[in-house]
């Protein structure tokens, strides 16, 4: 429970019924980030918290100052297995295959300064401080480095990911006309042939949210995602987004009911007589695509099934007013073709100096990027 001091100060969320009393609060905050995903909605949450292993544990920090709360940090403690043993990592409770988180709330800043300041006060449950998923260029501007050596926090900025995307700053013309004609040729190929086969139908289901009476799931559409990622060769994989992975197929299925609800939810079918043959299955937020997983039948017939649908896609996204499609991390070299720059996203990583594993990690992680240098490649 908040209280009303005039000092700021931090609380931590340690049981259910705390967050679920922030429900409200939490979904007002999510509103006012123009970056926000569902993986900052507290449904997300309540649905990692539930999935969580043996021994993980989540530490949600809300920050205050006098009666308001300021925002939400929201952390996790897990143990994983690094080149130095197993360490008890705090990062951010989201699945390596996100793009960027931040805090919850609008004032990251205050958020983060507050909020790492508590961390350095109390009694440590971690060897390692690793904050991922950082949108340094376009949202962060270094204000987790800077929060972190405020608190008195050590920090090794560095890469962590990067990802292919696809910006849609006009019309689609504009944008299918910066493609390579090997593209434009293989698409228009690929359409004709396919409607030989039969009629083509594309099918996007992107709902408004349970705020306007618009969340139904439409599981059918979702199982057939699913099919055809069992039965795809070409459908992008990465630990724990692929829609036939069983360990995972819980966690996303009960994502998929939370970015209906939130209005986050964006699938795409492509169908030939009503039969699926391709899909593109992810999440959305104001005119951010954010792509889970795509796939397509592997039969002869088929070919390039999946850059026809998407095209189409593409050219709805312009109608829709979408701005920029992030793809897999992952995605097949297929798409290269596709793509209009890179995106990076940075971590920002603290050693405790008080777990030998984790300053041996810390030399292990400094004489490879040494040598990373030496041989002039990234690291």
């Amino acid at each position: 429970m908040i209280c009303e001091s005039a000092m700021p100060r931090v609380v931590e969320l340690g049981h259910l019924h705390d967050l679920e009393n922030m429900q409200l609060k939490w979904q007002a905050f999510v509103s006012q980030m123009p970056a926000a995903t569902v993986f900052h909605t507290l449904d997300w949450l309540q649905i990692y918290r539930r999935r969580m292993e043996v021994g993980q544990r989540l530490r949600v920090l809300a920050v205050a100052s006098g009666p308001h709360l300021v925002g939400i940090l929201p952390l996790t403690v897990r143990s994983e297995q690094t080149p130095a043993g197993r360490l008890r990592v705090l990062t951010y409770p989201v699945p390596d295959w996100c793009d960027f988180f931040s805090p919850v709330g609008p004032n990251p800043t205050a958020t983060l300064t507050l909020g790492l300041a508590h961390l350095q006060s109390t009694p440590r449950d971690w060897d390692v401080l690793d904050l991922r998923w950082i949108d340094r260029d376009e949202q962060d501007h270094g204000r987790t480095r800077w929060a972190l050596e405020h608190a008195g926090f050590t920090v090794r900025e560095s890469l962590w990911r990067t990802i292919p995307i696809i910006a849609l700053a006009g019309s689609w013309s504009d944008y299918w006309g910066t493609r390579a004609g090997a593209l434009r040729g293989v698409v228009a190929d690929a359409e004709a042939r396919l409607r030989r086969c039969g009629t083509l139908e594309y099918v996007r289901y992107r709902p408004a949210g349970r705020a306007v009476g618009d969340d139904d799931p439409q599981w059918t559409l979702f199982d057939s995602c699913v099919e055809m990622a069992r039965k795809s060769a070409h459908a992008t994989r990465g630990p724990g987004s692929t829609l036939a992975d069983v360990a995972t197929w819980d966690t996303l299925r009960s994502l998929h009911v939370a970015a209906a609800k939130h209005g986050m939810l964006d699938l795409n079918l492509l169908l030939v007589d009503r039969r699926p043959v391709a899909f593109q299955y992810g999440y959305v937020q104001a005119d951010r695509v954010l792509e889970i997983q795509h796939g397509s039948l592997a039969e002869p017939a088929l070919a390039h099934v999946a850059d026809v649908l998407l095209a189409r896609m593409l050219q709805d996204s312009c109608e829709r007013g979408d701005r920029v499609v992030h793809l897999c991390p992952r995605a097949s070299e297929a798409t290269a073709a596709w793509c209009t720059a890179v995106k990076r996203s940075y971590r920002c990583t603290h050693y405790s100096r008080r777990a030998p594993r984790a300053q041996l990690l810390r030399l292990q992680t400094w004489t490879r990027g040494l040598r990373a240098a030496a041989a002039g490649t990234a690291f």
